[in-house]
Formats: structure tokens, sequence, C-alpha cells
């Protein structure tokens, strides 16, 4: 009898939350054999033209432009996870990209790609923040079918991608 391959949904968004969840997952979580996916959604892109009488609108190459730098920063985004997930001995990583709200969107790529877990981390909304935006972490938790572990980062995690004017910056 075969066994089925235990496969992990790592969400990743380019910010230092996301970096932690996939360094928390290599500590903690991984075993040889294991898969994962990496899951990626970002913004829908919509075309402002739409919104806009003729002749204000963004001319047809600007826009383009802009859909090929949002795609490019995603595909680095990606790299940047699989590198650092091979370089840590991890044999099957997979990527799954999608626009959307991401919630909903993780959940469908969690089941589309079989995973037994996802790993996301949180950006630390407070609780004000989180009643009336929502939260990723929070939606797939209560949506998902498989168990969700959520990373929040630790402070001194955060501090090392501070800019050297003390602001936090969670981009890469």
């Amino acid at each position: 009898m075969a066994s089925q391959q235990y496969r992990v949904l790592i969400a990743v968004d380019g910010s230092v939350n996301s970096e932690f969840a996939v360094l928390w997952y290599l500590r903690h979580i991984h075993a040889p054999g294991y898969e994962v996916v990496l899951g990626h959604v970002g913004e829908q892109q919509v075309n402002p033209s739409f919104a806009f009488r003729a002749g204000i609108a963004i001319p047809k190459e600007e826009w383009q432009a802009m859909l090929k730098e949002a795609e490019d920063q995603v595909k680095a985004i990606l790299k940047k996870h699989r590198d650092t997930l091979h370089s840590a001995g991890v044999e099957t990583v997979k990527c799954a990209s999608e626009a959307g709200n991401p919630g909903p969107h993780l959940v469908d790529i969690a089941n589309k790609t079989k995973c037994q877990l996802i790993v996301i981390g949180t950006r630390g909304l407070s609780t004000m923040a989180r009643t009336f935006l929502g939260s990723v972490s929070d939606y797939v938790l209560h949506h998902s079918q498989v168990p969700v572990c959520i990373c929040p980062v630790p402070e001194e995690h955060n501090k090392k991608y501070q800019d050297p004017q003390g602001k936090d910056s969670t981009k890469f």
C-alpha cells in the first residue's frame, strides 16, 4: 500500500512574517520526504481605464509594464523562499500563485494541492484592527479543512529588518 506524501502549504507574501513562517517550518516541522507548496496570493490587478473617462486612462503599454513588474515581484518572492527551502534540504517545493482575496485563495490552494497542514505568519494586528479588518490567518484558521499553524514573529526577528532610521519594514 503506497503511503500518501505529507504536503505543507506555507503562505508567503514577501513580508518578514512570511519569511519567519518559512524558517519556523524548517526548524520545527520539516522532516525528510515532506513536500512544500509555497502559496502566494496577490492583489487582483484591475485595469483602471474602465474607471476613468476616455482620454485619461493609463496607456496600454504602461499598464502592461505594471502587470509585468507585479508578476516579477511575485516570482522573486517565490524564488527567494524556494531557494531557502532547497538550501535547507527540502527536495520538493512547488509554487502556487493566485490573485484576489488571500484567505479564501489560500484555503483553495491547500485543498487543490492536497496539503495536510498550512503554515502562515501573522501581521500582529491589534484587536481593534482585527475586528474591523479581519486577518488572513484568522480566515484561514476558521475555514481550512486541515490544521493551521500560525507563526507570530518574535520581536528580535522583526528587528533584523528595520531600516537605519528605525522604521519597521515588512518588505525585503
